[in-house]
């Protein structure tokens, strides 16, 4: 392809491309699927979804559990890089993959309703085969310790040998799971590890938290620790890799983008379309209580000032089988930090993004875990201006008929 043979701007930017799960080797692409949309969230499993034409060929090849998708967006900087350079072919990154779970077969309008869900969400169907304890870890760790409870691994080993598709676990249950799966685990991730914020090669590293103190009961699921140990103070942060499907950690899975600026009528800067504050009052505490194992006191903290003026505004918690009573006490008090005015969340709905526009473009300027500035004006209201206060927990795309992206209002609150 010549350079004067690119794409125009309004080339498709996102493809989904049906995969083996056990191998993630490719299918085909799915270029009949329309109505697509993408969420990708913060330690959350995320999720795409897309119609599909019964009569397409490939349409009874998409099975749920045994086929996945793979996300992929069209670079167009990198691409025009390559072509400048002489080179020919389109970039894609991949930006996500999941399993195949819910089909809707409609009859009536002759189209698959498909959705997929994040490979994470696999240990919500996965159980502790024993009594797990975890005394003064990082969380990191614990978190890898978990998924290797449920490979039946130890230590950093990714992946079990040549040819091994069972494991006899702690309880003697014989685990199956596909022959010739890579990575060779029952889970579909492997042991990945502890990355800077930044990613491999980032310049922040990876700092291990205080040690956690956590029981995992037997034969309860695993994916709820997990969870319990993201949402502690200072808790880490998790991403899948979407090719090698290696769940690794970052003490924040973030970079300090403050020259990335998301303006709502804020002089010269004017990127975002729509823009809100909402003051969730119903979010208030004075009083915040939180409770961890049945063993572990329960630690609270209170704002008696706010009492005096507002009354008491109580509320309670439980993290799971946390027994370390000052990860209790430290979760209280950031919560009630948080709380104590409600929660006040933005609402910002990013300009379309259009190559050469000066719009930042989402996923490549800025990401998931990011932190941004975000300045805002209304003549009434005092100006809104953070500088690189703002941190971007989630990011939905929909998708036009011709698959180019729309960006929904961000998430910027866990």
């Amino acid at each position: 392809m010549a350079i004067a043979e690119l794409p125009p701007l309004s080339f498709p930017t996102w493809r989904f491309i049906l995969v083996n799960n056990k191998d993630m080797s490719r299918i085909e692409e799915l270029k009949g699927a329309s109505e697509g949309n993408i969420e990708i969230v913060l330690d959350q499993p995320g999720q795409v979804s897309f119609n599909f034409p019964m009569n397409d060929p490939t349409a009874d090849a998409i099975e749920p559990y045994k086929t996945g998708i793979l996300a992929e967006r069209f670079n167009y900087r990198d691409t025009l890089i390559r072509h400048l350079s002489g080179e020919g072919g389109a970039v894609w990154d991949k930006m996500w993959s999941g399993y195949v779970l819910p089909v809707k077969q409609d009859w009536t309008n002759d189209k698959l309703q498909v959705s997929a869900i994040g490979w994470i969400n696999r240990l919500t169907k996965r159980l502790s085969r024993d009594k797990l304890i975890f005394t003064g870890q990082d969380d990191g760790d614990i978190i890898l310790s978990i998924l290797q409870h449920a490979n039946n691994l130890t230590g950093t080993t990714a992946e079990k040998g040549v040819g091994v598709s069972t494991a006899t676990m702690a309880d003697t249950f014989v685990i199956h799971w596909p022959a010739g799966s890579s990575p060779n685990t029952s889970t579909f991730m492997k042991y990945g590890g502890k990355l800077p914020n930044e990613g491999v090669g980032g310049a922040t590293a990876y700092v291990a938290s205080a040690g956690r103190n956590i029981t995992v009961e037997k034969y309860t699921s695993l994916y709820q620790p997990i969870q319990d140990l993201i949402n502690l103070e200072n808790g880490c942060d998790v991403v899948v890799d979407p090719v090698t499907r290696a769940l690794n950690i970052h003490r924040k899975y973030s970079r300090d983008n403050d020259d990335i600026v998301l303006g709502f009528r804020a002089g010269i800067v004017n990127n975002v379309s729509e823009f809100d504050v909402q003051i969730d009052a119903d979010q208030k505490a004075n009083y915040f209580l939180v409770q961890g194992a049945p063993s572990a006191t329960p630690q609270y903290a209170a704002d008696a000032t706010d009492m005096d003026e507002v009354g008491p505004i109580e509320e309670v918690i439980s993290i799971g089988n946390v027994t370390d009573t000052a990860v209790l006490l430290a979760y209280a008090g950031a919560e009630l930090l948080v709380r104590k005015d409600g929660v006040v969340t933005y609402g910002i709905t990013p300009m379309q993004y259009i190559p050469n526009s000066g719009i930042p473009e989402p996923f490549i300027d800025y990401r998931v875990g990011d932190y941004v500035s975000v300045r805002a004006h209304h003549p009434t209201f005092t100006n809104i201006v953070t500088s690189g206060g703002i941190r971007i927990f989630g990011m939905k795309v929909s998708l036009d008929n011709n698959k180019n992206e729309k960006l929904s209002q961000l998430q910027v609150a866990p």
